[in-house]
């Protein structure tokens, strides 16, 4: 998902846009297997018990990493529709703008959980 929100947001974002990709090859691409790879196997796939003290802190990074992918998706849709494109130069212009969509996001996650929670009692299981 980062491999496409990001030039989108960088686009959205930027007043000097910069031209690189995002991965330069599908070697670059490809280097991330491994990666997921690894942490597939260390929370433990079925039939295989997980490395118990990697969950706290594969848990925290992909939380994180959804805060900042969530994050992105307001910047894009607050950007767009605002006609504010092309206005930041640089990170410290963009950190109260930044700070303000991560604060949207946390309340949108928490929305979803406060509604999923609301809801499954009534969802009936088979």
């Amino acid at each position: 998902m980062a491999a496409f929100i990001v030039p989108v947001a960088n686009t959205l974002i930027w007043k000097h846009e910069d031209e690189r990709a995002s991965f330069g090859s599908l070697r670059e691409l490809a280097l991330m297997v491994p990666v997921l790879l690894l942490a597939f196997l260390a929370i433990g796939s079925p039939g295989w018990s997980p490395v118990t003290f990697l969950l706290y802190p594969i848990a925290i990074i992909s939380s994180a990493g959804l805060v900042v992918a969530l994050s992105l998706v307001n910047v894009v849709l607050i950007l767009g529709m605002s006609n504010r494109v092309g206005r930041f130069a640089n990170w410290r212009a963009l950190f109260p703008f930044w700070t303000l969509m991560a604060v949207f996001a946390v309340v949108e996650l928490m929305a979803l959980f406060a509604l999923k929670s609301a809801l499954m009692p009534t969802v009936p299981f088979v």
